[in-house]
């Protein structure tokens, strides 16, 4: 079986891609909550078997994005206003007590990382929801990929990708403008905070960044109670291919 440089062989990265291309459908919403996917249609897609169509439908079962359910295929699963401000709660009380388990010190790459994530915010035509929320997954994870303690990384992207979808949804109904000031900020804080390697300032800039999407997201449902249901932006027949 071939391998390439690293050890991996064909197979394992043609599922890895697989894995990551669908998750990201799921959290862009191009995948909506309710939309059921399939196996052979998706083997067809990227010309491979359904063996690793499988293995990525069971992985994103794992994380709560997906439930297989038999002789239907796989659902993309709902997530409750609720359940997203339970989980808001628990990603700010774990970042807040994030400071000492971050790298250190931080990789010198870093801030350039950063930079580009907030480049490409700016960048972002206005009402561009799948972009914007394409840009924030970057964003985000790479936050949390500088957490060194595997256990509370592993817990806290698993919170992020609970959440990501339903903060996403409500994309359209934000205003556009306050909202990337907003995001541009905290950028430029977390940039600040790993030049000076401050950890424990660079967790309460991500805790502090949530606190700032969630009173935004409670906002749009205060101020959609009485409007008719919205669904979820998704790809037309001529949308772009992934990246």
């Amino acid at each position: 079986m071939k391998q390439n440089g690293a050890g991996t062989t064909d197979s394992q990265t043609r599922a890895e891609r697989i894995h990551e291309t669908v998750r990201e459908r799921i959290l862009t919403n191009r995948y909506p909550p309710g939309t059921t996917l399939r196996e052979g249609e998706l083997a067809e897609e990227f010309g491979v078997s359904r063996s690793p169509i499988r293995r990525a439908f069971a992985r994103l079962e794992e994380a709560r994005l997906l439930e297989i359910r038999h002789g239907v295929g796989a659902l993309v699963t709902e997530i409750q206003a609720e359940d997203f401000f339970a989980a808001y709660d628990v990603r700010m009380l774990l970042l807040a007590q994030s400071g000492p388990y971050f790298v250190s010190p931080f990789p010198a790459d870093a801030p350039a990382f950063f930079a580009e994530c907030r480049d490409r915010f700016l960048s972002l035509e206005e009402g561009d929801v799948i972009g914007f929320a394409q840009v924030n997954n970057v964003y985000f994870i790479g936050a949390l990929n500088l957490i060194r303690n595997e256990y509370l990384r592993d817990i806290q992207i698993r919170l992020f990708y609970d959440t990501a979808r339903m903060w996403n949804v409500k994309l359209p109904e934000i205003v556009w403008a306050e909202t990337v000031s907003d995001v541009i900020r905290d950028i430029d804080n977390v940039i600040h905070a790993i030049k000076g390697q401050d950890a424990v300032g660079l967790a309460f800039v991500l805790r502090n960044t949530l606190w700032t999407a969630k009173a935004r997201f409670n906002q749009t449902l205060e101020n959609s109670a009485s409007a008719p249901p919205w669904h979820p932006p998704t790809w037309s027949d001529d949308a772009p291919p992934d990246d």
